[in-house]
């Protein structure tokens, strides 16, 4: 991911110039809580329409905003890579460490995990979002519902 690819990236509470540092961080933050044996990153994927994110910055900060309840209490990494993809320009890589560095409890990669990000990534931009994952196995699934982008009175 912090490879020539690289067009913006940042990291809380990592440095996000640095893979070697940030490996480090997570593996350091887990080993902390004695929870190294247990799952380390939550790997999420958000590509954006050309419209919506025009530059790999404009990507980086959307996903600021559709991660900060998970960046909080987190550390994390995000990187933007531009590289033309179906109808996106620009995508995000987030690594997400599940441990929580304040009372190291664990964050995980189910369902209302994931679904709370999707739905944040359509209120974030405004538009529909489809939903797909990739377990640890390679098993891939669509999600059958479409999120959609929630008016103020709905929250």
């Amino acid at each position: 991911m912090l490879d020539e690819r690289c067009a913006a990236s940042k990291g809380y509470g990592l440095d996000p110039k640095n893979a070697s540092s940030a490996k480090a961080g997570f593996k350091g933050n887990s080993s902390f809580w004695r929870n190294e044996d247990k799952n380390p990153l939550l790997h999420n994927m958000y590509m954006f329409t050309k419209e919506t994110a025009p530059t790999p910055e404009d990507a980086i900060r959307l996903v600021d905003e559709i991660s900060k309840p998970y960046t909080k209490d987190h550390l994390a990494l995000s990187v933007g890579h531009e590289a033309d993809r179906d109808c996106a320009l620009n995508h995000v890589h987030q690594l997400i460490g599940t441990t929580n560095y304040v009372d190291g409890s664990m964050l995980y990669a189910d369902d209302s995990t994931i679904f709370d990000l999707a739905q944040r990534t359509a209120d974030a931009t405004g538009q529909p979002v489809e939903l797909e994952t990739e377990s640890n196995d390679g098993k891939k699934w669509k999600c059958p519902r479409i999120f959609v982008p929630k008016k103020d009175d709905e929250e």
